[in-house]
């Protein structure tokens, strides 16, 4: 019970910060922002919280797959890249790009600055 009330206040936060961005930042720039920071965020959370066993599961839960998988959005992504390579192939495929190499290069910052935070605690 205790995990899956974590994954659904996560989740609702991470709908309504994504939400929010939507609101304020044009949906392709937004929709990659959100994974960016959520490669990132997730990465970080990752090596930090859960390989330190900083937290318990159900905190790990609601933070990883609530909050972060509810912030960033695979599906949005992928539909963006269709809509703009129906009318742009070349900008649908430079979005692609910068899309999954930033996002596994956030990936590696987070887990790079996790270790330096870790090794300094």
């Amino acid at each position: 019970m205790k995990n899956g009330s974590a994954v659904l206040i996560g989740g609702f936060s991470g709908g309504i910060l994504r939400a929010a961005l939507g609101l304020v930042v044009v949906t392709p720039i937004a929709t990659l922002l959100v994974n960016l920071v959520g490669a990132f965020l997730l990465s970080f959370w990752t090596y930090w919280g859960i390989e330190r066993g900083a937290f318990p599961s159900w905190v790990n839960l609601g933070v990883g797959t609530g909050l972060i998988g509810a912030f960033t959005t695979f599906s949005t992504m992928s539909t963006v890249t269709v809509g703009l390579l129906s009318t742009n192939v070349v900008l649908g495929l430079a979005y692609l790009l910068v899309t999954a190499v930033a996002g596994l290069a956030m990936a590696g910052l987070g887990f790079w600055l996790a270790k330096k935070v870790g090794k300094a605690q």
